[in-house]
Order: structure tokens, then C-alpha cells, then sequence
């Protein structure tokens, strides 16, 4: 489902060239958008250019350029402008699995309910179809899964991010 959270407009220019500004859901076609509002305003519409400046936690003025990071080497600092895998997944609900799982992970093996340590209030932070960070004990990132049809009682691994030889 596409959803449109802001649609902004910045400027307009000669009477024909609209600038916007979209905050939307995953899946949002921006080309079709502007056709569709060109469309439903009778003048029809085509988009010229497109920045997307986030994605995620990913922000366009948190970027450096080729250039920046050269000089950040040098200068020994570049590991501040660096995120971890984690950071850039922090979007993502964390879900802890216990030490006997954490193999099984490592392999792309499904974690079962029982294996995941439930968080201090008791709850999981997990609903069906939803991507999680899954976590060892020691708050290592182990992988992506996903809680899904046809298997509710298990969460599938998507993506393996550690390995047990590691």
C-alpha cells in the first residue's frame, strides 16, 4: 500500500515547473505521482528530475562525497562518519534470541518463539509479516527475519549478517 505522509510545494516556476517535496511509504512511484497529479489537474505532467535525500535513517546531508572521504581517511576520521550494519537498521524492531538458537541462526535455521528472550516488559516486539533485527544475548546482530504466513510460529531468516566462525 502506498502512503503518502507530506506532499509539499516548493516553488513554481515559469507557471509550468512545479518543485515538491514527498515523505511516502516504501513502494511510492514518484514518476506516476506527478502524473497522476497532472492528470487529475487536466494539464498532464512528467517529472524532470528526482533526489531522493532519505531513505530509512539514511539522510542525503549525513553523506560525504568521494572527495570527503578521502580527506576523512587521511585525517584518521572516517570511522565517525561511519555507521554500523545495526545503526543503519535501527528502524527495525530488535528481537533477542538465547545462545542454543543463535547457531541455528548463523546457518539461516528459523527461529522459534521459544528460542527468543522476551523483552523486559514481557512482550515481543513483533507483528505478523514485520522485519526484525535479530540479536544474540550480547547484542550482536545475527540477522534479518520475518514472522509470516504459513509459519506464525517461527521467524524465518531473511538474511544472515554473522557467522559462527566469527
Amino acid at each position: 500500500m502506498v502512503i503518502i505522509h507530506e506532499l509539499d510545494v516548493l516553488d513554481v516556476a515559469d507557471g509550468q515547473d512545479v518543485a515538491l517535496r514527498v515523505v511516502c511509504s516504501k513502494g511510492t512511484y514518484i514518476r506516476s505521482l506527478c502524473a497522476d497529479i497532472g492528470k487529475a489537474l487536466g494539464v498532464g505532467a512528467h517529472l524532470r528530475t528526482l533526489e531522493r535525500t532519505r531513505v530509512g535513517p539514511l539522510k542525503l546531508n549525513r553523506a560525504l562525497t568521494v572527495d570527503a572521504i578521502i580527506r576523512n581517511h587521511h585525517l584518521g576520521a572516517l570511522a565517525e562518519h561511519v555507521w554500523s550494519l545495526d545503526d543503519a537498521l535501527r528502524d527495525l524492531p530488535v528481537v533477542v534470541i538465547d545462545a542454543r538458537a543463535a547457531d541455528r541462526v548463523c546457518h539461516g535455521g528459523p527461529v522459534m518463539w521459544s528460542d527468543v528472550v522476551p523483552a523486559k516488559d514481557g512482550r515481543l516486539p513483533l507483528k505478523a509479516d514485520m522485519a526484525v533485527r535479530i540479536h544474540n544475548g550480547s547484542g550482536r546482530l545475527l540477522a534479518i527475519g520475518r514472522s509470516s504466513e504459513p509459519y506464525p510460529d517461527r521467524i524465518a531468516i531473511e538474511k544472515v549478517f554473522a557467522t559462527v566462525w566469527e
